[in-house]
């Protein structure tokens, strides 16, 4: 396979933390068939700087319009330093003109999309992941492009598969649930959640809630697991996603990439939608029998959230039930399959 990948991706408290995330499954995979990977940046470079010097990926910061000219232009000028055959582009910002750039170069192209953004595609590939993707979001493309539909290609971290277990619960009478909003969480959805599951009266409940490298609310949501006590935990920016899922029962998500985690690891999960594409996600997720959708965060009151927890904590079917759907959708070797193509 050609050796070298840069992945161009952002992340911010707006945008999250996903497109990085799922590229860095990406990158993993492509290191395990023998491949070199260098991330560039713009956003979000301080945040993983150190998670990419861990799994010793080299990471380049450009300060650029993400998505203009000049972002374009110097993705193509590292990649071509780095004697890199391919390139992958992850965020919204990255349409027609932008792919057009790299094409011009003699790249490869690989873009990552979740609802058809560009105008026309001139990549070689394109992938989308998600449960409700459709072909004919793509019929403007170049004759030789490849589409990419589906959970079948999710992309997931090491760390998802090798955690991937069925799960024995040790103690009946307890019930563990993980409160993730996302890499960012910029409505503070994660306090709405903190504030509702105050009104969960369970014996034995257990409360972790994961505030994402961007989070900016980090302080509130301290001061907030503070006062609800003692079997309320918050932790910040961790790198083992997988190991605190296996922990939980069941999870409070947004809509995004931590929903195909989920469903890889088969937890029953409730979704509460922080973003407008989370909207389509949530809505499959919900129609595929795979997780609860509550809609928009936003709009929700403490008393749904709280009622709606308590009825899934109650009814141990349809807690077996969501989680095996869930994996029946996603069974972690997506970047496999994806790197296998690129080949």
């Amino acid at each position: 396979m050609d050796k070298n990948l840069i992945i161009r991706a952002d992340a911010n408290s707006q945008i999250g933390v996903g497109h990085v995330m799922r590229c860095l499954a990406l990158a993993q995979a492509w290191r395990d068939n023998g491949g070199q990977v260098a991330f560039v940046m713009c956003d979000g470079r301080s945040v993983f700087a150190s998670r990419l010097a861990q799994e010793h990926f080299d990471l380049y910061e450009i300060d650029v319009e993400p998505g203009s000219q000049k972002d374009a232009v110097e993705t193509v000028r590292l990649a071509l330093q780095n004697n890199a055959q391919w390139i992958v582009l992850d965020g919204y910002n990255f349409k027609s003109d932008f792919q057009l750039v790299v094409k011009n170069a003699g790249l490869k192209l690989l873009c990552m999309d979740d609802y058809g953004h560009a105008d026309h595609y001139y990549a070689d590939i394109v992938l989308n992941q998600n449960l409700y993707a459709e072909d004919s979001k793509y019929s403007s493309r170049e004759s030789n492009t490849i589409i990419l539909l589906g959970t079948r290609y999710a992309l997931l971290r090491k760390e998802f598969i090798d955690n991937k277990k069925p799960k024995e619960k040790t103690t009946s009478e307890s019930c563990n649930i993980l409160v993730t909003m996302g890499g960012g969480d910029p409505g503070n959805a994660s306090l709405k959640v903190i504030q509702a599951l105050q009104n969960v009266k369970i014996p034995n409940l257990k409360v972790k809630i994961i505030a994402g490298p961007s989070n900016p609310y980090i302080d509130q949501l301290r001061q907030a697991v503070q006062m609800a006590g003692g079997d309320f935990q918050l932790l910040h920016a961790v790198d083992n996603m997988a190991v605190q899922i296996a922990w939980s029962d069941i999870a409070i998500t947004a809509g995004g990439s931590t929903c195909w985690e989920l469903c890889c690891m088969s937890v029953p999960a409730i979704v509460l939608v922080i973003s407008d594409d989370q909207v389509p996600t949530a809505a499959a997720l919900h129609e595929k029998g795979c997780m609860i959708n509550l809609g928009w965060a936003t709009e929700l009151s403490n008393h749904v959230i709280a009622q709606t927890v308590i009825d899934l904590i109650n009814n141990k079917q349809r807690q077996k039930d969501l989680a095996l759907k869930a994996s029946t959708f996603v069974d972690g070797s997506g970047a496999q399959r994806v790197v296998g193509l690129m080949q």
